[in-house]
């Protein structure tokens, strides 16, 4: 989180670390679709691509770094807080959490 932080000052001024961003991002969105591509697969194209960037921007630093630091949420909580904001872009109930999950600052 602190190297995130500095790297979001220094990316305006810096073409290396706005292509590694973009890089990362790009990884990110490629996740989305293989970890919930049969769920994808269900809707249609205009759809499938809200949903899958709504689940991106749910699991992204910028939400956990917003729940966690912005509003005080303690690991545990904001992990349960992005579940549902995940379950809730997929049309599901809730997202079942895996308890080996690691919840870092």
């Amino acid at each position: 989180t602190p190297a995130r932080r500095a790297a979001l000052v220094q990316e305006p001024f810096s073409a290396q670390l706005r292509a590694s961003r973009d890089r990362m991002l790009a990884l990110a969105r490629a996740e989305v679709h293989h970890v919930f591509g049969a769920e994808l697969a269900l809707l249609d194209e205009p759809e499938a691509d809200d949903v899958a960037a709504a689940v991106d921007a749910a699991s992204s630093w910028g939400a956990w770094d917003a729940l966690r630091h912005a509003s005080g949420l303690s690991p545990t909580s904001a992990t349960r807080v992005l579940a549902r904001l995940v379950a809730s872009a997929l049309g599901q109930p809730e997202l079942s959490l895996s308890t080996s999950t690691s919840t870092s600052t």
